[in-house]
């Protein structure tokens, strides 16, 4: 799954594991209901292991690691272009 984390909505794109095809996205506001919406969407969704890639884990985007992570779904940092290398994957 991917993250796109903005000030007022998060969006959640789900893609195969074994294609890379978009199976899936979902947008919400950032609140706590809109989080538990798509935690929801996410685990309707899901067969198995959800691992997350996410922008800002440790800035911005904290606060839906922290619901992802403690609904027991990986999250690791995406990388950026324009991120320096030190930046990288972060699980």
């Amino acid at each position: 799954m991917v993250v796109d984390i903005h000030a007022r909505t998060h969006t959640y794109a789900t893609v195969s594991n074994t294609s890379g095809a978009r199976a899936g996205c979902e947008a919400s506001p950032v609140t706590s209901a809109g989080m538990k919406g798509l935690i929801a969407w996410i685990l309707r969704g899901s067969s198995g292991q959800v691992l997350a890639s996410a922008e800002g884990t440790s800035c911005h985007g904290a606060s839906p690691t922290r619901t992802l992570t403690a609904e027991g779904i990986t999250v690791g940092m995406a990388q950026n272009a324009s991120w320096p290398a030190q930046a990288a994957w972060t699980p």
